[in-house]
């Protein structure tokens, strides 16, 4: 439920360390690069000094954060549209992640401003005294504490059980036939968004985090690129982008390998050959 921006609620909001990781924002990083994800937490800090929502204006949102309009319009309008990391219902913009942690931080203010008021009254004064105050910051340090390790606690489940999932998924497509139909591994969504320099590769949400998972962050990104510039260079299309990446993958794995055996003959024979030399020209002195 979204909130007043009237009465905003200022507070500091946690910043994981895997937020980079996370796949809508892997998805728009593809496409933004590093400039992406500045562009980002710039807006989430924008949103955050609001309680978590404000005004769907780009022009203003360009202003606080001292960024050209024009991009910061394109690159809204995509976060919300096509990587969906933020929500709008066209007049405002909003953060779930933000709303929920103003909302809590709103309510736990309140809640402690009451039992503050309580303690007071119990005590027969109409006005709170310096040791309310003190409890009551305490009261709200513990309570940040606390939330904090059980978000943590959610947060570490909720990443346990999707590595589970995505390593089950990976494990099914190892050890089934190559020419499986991989939709029925994937559960294909039909909705796909387009990557690369010249955003001519498609891959579909669930594509995207099963190759992200089985290649990493850096070769799913050098792969794309890869598989862009040759589509453009040649004018050529494929059935499935993801597969073709994947035999891409398959085929620098083995090339790697045969370099290396190639490296290991060239080395192991070298030695011998230059003995057999030297030993010649002995022999003709």
């Amino acid at each position: 439920m979204k909130t007043s921006t009237n009465n905003p609620v200022v507070f500091y909001f946690r910043h994981d360390i895997s937020e980079s990781q996370r796949a809508e924002v892997m998805q728009m990083r593809v496409d933004y690069k590093a400039k992406g994800y500045g562009y980002y937490n710039l807006i989430r800090e924008f949103l955050a000094s609001r309680g978590g929502i404000a005004e769907y204006n780009p022009k203003l949102v360009a202003k606080a954060i001292s960024e050209d309009p024009r991009s910061i319009a394109k690159f809204l309008d995509d976060c919300i549209n096509m990587y969906e990391i933020f929500k709008s219902d066209g007049l405002n913009f909003w953060s779930e992640e933000l709303m929920e942690h103003a909302n809590f931080v709103r309510d736990k203010s309140k809640k402690n401003s009451d039992n503050a008021k309580k303690r007071s009254n119990k005590d027969g004064s109409k006005t709170i005294t310096e040791k309310d105050k003190v409890i009551y910051e305490k009261e709200n340090r513990l309570s940040d504490c606390s939330t904090n390790a059980e978000r943590k606690s959610s947060d570490s489940i909720a990443v346990a059980e999707q590595t589970l999932s995505d390593s089950s998924t990976i494990l099914n497509e190892k050890y089934k036939d190559k020419e499986i139909n991989i939709c029925s591994t994937l559960a294909c969504d039909s909705e796909k968004n387009a990557y690369g320099e010249y955003r001519n590769v498609f891959l579909s949400g669930n594509e995207f985090k099963v190759l992200l998972n089985l290649l990493g962050e850096t070769k799913l990104l050098d792969l794309i690129i890869r598989v862009s510039v040759y589509k453009h260079s040649n004018n050529k299309s494929y059935d499935s982008d993801f597969l073709t990446i994947k035999h891409w993958a398959e085929n620098d794995k083995k090339n790697v390998k045969r370099n290396y055996q190639e490296l290991r003959i060239e080395q192991e024979f070298k030695p011998k050959l230059a003995v057999s030399i030297w030993d010649d020209e002995e022999v003709t002195a």
